[in-house]
């Protein structure tokens, strides 16, 4: 059960679209959006601050570190979401890699892609207190109902990513 106000809504907007959709006689597949990264991220999101303060010449200070989440470039976001889109899939579909990765192990491979891996300050700010050590989604049902793909593995996601903003400075 959710433990956010932000995820106690979505749960319950999942749960009356479910309903509508039973008793109209209609498919609703419901998205379920993990951590995504890549171009047009906001600039204070992790990876684009990271890549940011890299491509800046300053320290990229994050926390420790050791939080492991499941990080999905937009573009197979995008796709996973139009597969849910054309199908007749009911109900929640995790659009996630399905992959563990630790924070840690996703700013010092922006700092090595950028050449800069001095500059990464682990442990240099505080960790949220209410920040879930592991989040990781399932994504049997995208990959085995949808067909869906994973195009983008992290470390050519994240040199997209890095380009793309090379572009934009």
């Amino acid at each position: 059960m959710p433990d956010t106000v932000y995820g106690s809504c979505k749960h319950a907007l999942s749960v009356l679209l479910q309903s509508f959709a039973t008793s109209a006689g209609l498919s609703a597949g419901w998205g379920r959006v993990f951590f995504l990264y890549g171009p047009n991220e906001h600039p204070q999101r992790l990876v684009s601050s990271v890549i940011l303060s890299l491509l800046g010449d300053s320290a990229a200070k994050c926390s420790h570190g050791r939080q492991v989440r499941d990080y999905l470039h937009v573009q197979d976001v995008a796709d996973g979401l139009v597969a849910l889109l054309d199908s007749d899939v009911s109900g929640a579909v995790n659009v996630s890699s399905g992959q563990a990765t630790s924070l840690r192990d996703i700013v010092l491979t922006i700092g090595r892609l950028l050449g800069r891996p001095e500059h990464i300050q682990l442990g240099a700010i505080p960790a949220r207190a209410n920040d879930a050590p592991l989040v990781v989604g399932d994504n049997s049902r995208l990959v085995g109902e949808l067909g869906w793909k994973q195009k983008y593995d992290l470390e050519a996601g994240l040199l997209q990513t890095i380009e793309w903003w090379k572009r934009r400075r």
